[in-house]
């Protein structure tokens, strides 16, 4: 694009340069192109110089006043040192604001390298980088049906076929998906120009960009939702540049299009609604973003209907005052509603309609506190809002197939015996989007309950639905003299529901098991939540026969956890261009999950991913699937008895080593090859 703009004219380069009415949009792009760019360079320039140090002080002249003074760290003697007056390097420091407060020159000082008494020092083994994580990270750009080449990876190694790899993909993320904060710039100030002075609505800016000729290249839409299009874009990044630019200034530009484009409410039930979709309500999810979590798509909080007629409120309780609603409750005529309503349309009551769409069979009581009126006025606008004839029965709109006999449910594991093999197979279906409705959980309304899945917490249904999971019903025994055990719960899988059906235990269902507890001493535990709570066997990562490996830092059961196999969460990779990798680099970090969804920790990881393999019996560790705040994880596993300074080892599986089933050798690698074992394989 940047060849087919003209280069500026001088008398372009400087002072305000309006447009005819009857400008081209195209010719706007490209005189504003350049006027940027030649200002950029100067101003740019201007900011460089005013990092030089003027110093016209040598180095050994300073040396020399400095005397033989040595950094504190240095044991040797100062008249030991041998300083080098032509060696020297300045240290140059600034305040808070960028001035620049002091400028020193250090010499270099050089010792003698100890006796090591014959000790080699072994170079450091081969091994890749990689970001500590302690979730799964959701890599949205591997989950498309286009394949982006993110870079052009071993550029600079002869035995890796480049051309040959990127021939696989269908566009390189370096040229397509490129945020160029300077032509958002550029783009800020042609849409000023298009709309403050060529008259050009937002919409009509907005119809011109859609315009597949390509007259404004490269140009997203003003506004396409709430976190997408070139207002968004831009309010995530500060401005880079003061620009004195033809017309107004980018920031004036972006402030206006905001404002026209502006749909956020300040009622309370659109601010807490906005919210929820700000944080992934997944426990174990760390996604905050205006878009919904790709992971867990959990839905927005809707606007809850009454169940509640203004008869049946709990009047068990004392009155909270000398207005509680509980003395009017049963005597509310007409005359006495009107008079304690109040007016249509007042701040008063659009708060507490809000407040109602979140929580309409609140308790006067409570709402009173919270929106700090009488309790009997709270009480007389929710009966007018919500008349009791029309708020539905207990048994209205129940589908009358939510009452038969629960089936089998598919998001617990389903086994099965393989006749050829003998050994028990467990399946275990991927999570689905959280459902969200109005009334009972059924056929007809329930996502979940049409796949036969449970709801979960993120759902959006009631918190009393019957098709929610009941937790495991698992308590401390009771010894004679009345006082609990500290007996250790939730261990043995043919008593804990939660362990039958290979999840942890939720501290919002699991009551009697004290999984929520984090402070268990002199009480019973629960042994179920170790992932949650992070409870896990210390490691100590160092040198291995095969490159890193992981070693017990302490002695470690049978039947542990020893760790959470986390990385990223994406769909396997393109088998042609994954296969080039890895008979490149030896190495396989791929963990199979469901169908062909993968856990890859090349890039991201823990621990967990230096396990090195070995073959069964030497094996001590074995990686299986549990489900966790409605996702599923790896955990591994030990089986046996592990000594502390005793590697962890796990057995790949045999199609790790031979993927197409062919009969050709496997080479070694180094660096512990893989974290995966066949699960990954298979999938």
């Amino acid at each position: 694009m940047q060849s087919s703009i003209r280069s500026p004219e001088p008398e372009d380069l400087h002072g305000p340069h309006p447009f005819a009415p009857d400008t081209p949009p195209q010719d706007i792009l490209a005189t504003l192109w350049n006027k940027f760019y030649a200002w950029e360079y100067g101003h740019t320039l201007s900011l460089l110089q005013g990092l030089k140090c003027d110093s016209n002080l040598r180095a050994d002249d300073h040396i020399h006043r400095m005397g033989n003074e040595a950094p504190t760290h240095q044991t040797t003697q100062p008249s030991e040192v041998d300083i080098q007056e032509t060696e020297a390097f300045e240290v140059v420091d600034y305040d808070e604001y960028g001035g620049k407060e002091i400028s020193t020159l250090l010499a270099v000082v050089s010792n003698e390298a100890a006796d090591l008494n014959g000790k080699v020092w072994l170079p450091n083994p081969r091994y890749t980088t990689c970001t500590s994580t302690s979730s799964n990270i959701y890599n949205h750009s591997q989950n498309t049906d286009i394949l982006i080449a993110s870079f052009a990876c071993f550029a600079d190694e002869p035995s890796f076929d480049l051309d040959r790899y990127l021939r696989y993909h269908d566009r390189f993320a370096w040229q397509c998906d490129f945020h160029d904060p300077d032509y958002e710039v550029i783009k800020l100030e042609v849409i000023g120009v298009l709309h403050f002075q060529q008259g050009l609505s937002f919409d009509e800016i907005d119809e011109l960009i859609g315009n597949r000729s390509l007259v404004l290249p490269a140009f997203n839409k003003l506004h396409v939702s709430a976190a997408d299009g070139l207002v968004w874009e831009a309010c995530q990044r500060d401005y880079l540049y003061q620009w004195p630019v033809t017309w107004m200034s980018p920031l004036d530009t972006l402030r206006k299009v905001k404002q026209h484009y502006s749909t956020v409410k300040t009622d309370l039930f659109s601010q807490v609604q906005l919210a929820s979709t700000l944080f992934c309500p997944n426990f174990g999810c760390l996604v905050s973003s205006l878009k919904p979590c790709p992971v867990h798509n959990a839905p927005a909080i809707r606007e809850v209907k009454p169940t509640i007629t203004s008869k049946k409120y709990d009047t068990r309780s004392r009155p909270c005052s000398g207005s509680c609603f509980q003395h009017i409750q049963e005597n509310l005529d007409d005359d006495a509603l009107e008079y304690l309503c109040w007016p249509d349309g007042s701040k008063d009551l659009e708060e507490l309609e809000s407040m109602m769409k979140l929580a309409p069979d609140g308790l006067p009581c409570d709402l009173s506190i919270i929106l700090r009126k009488p309790c009997d006025q709270i009480f007389a606008n929710r009966k007018r809002s919500f008349r009791d004839e029309e708020i539905p029965s207990d048994d209205e709109d129940v589908d009358p197939r939510t009452r038969k006999k629960a089936f089998e449910y598919l998001d617990s594991p389903q086994e099965k015996m393989n006749t050829k093999t003998g050994v028990i197979d467990i399946t275990m279906y991927p999570p689905i989007p959280p459902c969200s409705h109005n009334g009972p959980c059924s056929l007809s309304t329930c996502s979940c309950y049409k796949e036969r899945y449970h709801c979960v917490r993120e759902c959006r249904c009631d918190k009393d639905c019957t098709n929610r999971r009941k937790g495991c019903n698992c308590k401390p025994q009771k010894k004679n003299w009345g006082k609990p055990s500290k007996e250790a719960l939730c261990k043995d899988i043919s008593l804990c529901s939660c362990r039958l059906e290979m999840m942890e235990c939720d501290p919002e269902l699991c009551k009697g098991c004290a999984c929520r507890n984090t402070d268990t001493k002199g009480r019973a535990r629960c042994t179920n939540n170790n992932v949650q709570h992070g409870r896990f066997n210390r490691l100590r990562i160092q040198r291995s026969e095969w490159g890193y490996g992981a070693y017990a830092a302490e002695p470690i059961p049978k039947g542990a956890i020893v760790g959470v196999y986390v990385g990223e969460h994406m769909l396997a990779p393109h088998p042609e261009t994954e296969e080039m990798l890895q008979k490149h680099t030896g190495l396989n970090y791929a963990f199979g999950l469901y169908g062909n969804t993968v856990i890859d920790s090349k890039s991201a990881g823990n621990e967990t991913r230096y396990l090195n393999h070995a073959n069964d019996p030497d094996a001590n560790c074995i990686g299986s699937s549990i489900v966790l705040h409605n996702t599923q994880a790896i955990i591994l596993e030990s089986t046996k008895k592990i000594k502390m300074g005793e590697q962890l080892l796990l057995n790949y599986g045999e199609k790790y080593w031979n993927p197409d089933g062919k009969d050709d050798e496997s080479s070694d690698g180094e660096e512990g090859l893989s974290n995966s074992n066949s699960e990954a394989s298979e999938d």
